[in-house]
């Protein structure tokens, strides 16, 4: 998986629950970019970028159009 785009729906994560999901997602080595959209919420996205940095790009709210290039 080399980028998660949408919805993640973790408005009502605990902050265990984002530390667990930042850990997993840290650990995924193909992973580049992570596009959250509305429903992943503000604490999520926070606490998203601050363990996987620039990976996490600005929200993406419905409607974004991406253009993904694949690198191999």
């Amino acid at each position: 998986v080399a980028a998660i785009a949408g919805g993640l729906h973790l408005t009502s994560a605990t902050e265990d629950d984002l530390r667990h999901i930042g850990k997993v997602l840290s650990a995924m080595p193909a992973l580049q970019r992570v596009y959250p959209n509305h429903c992943t919420g503000e604490a999520a996205f926070v606490a998203l970028t601050q363990r996987l940095g620039s990976s996490v790009v600005r929200p993406c709210p419905a409607g974004t159009q991406l253009d993904l290039e694949v690198h191999a």
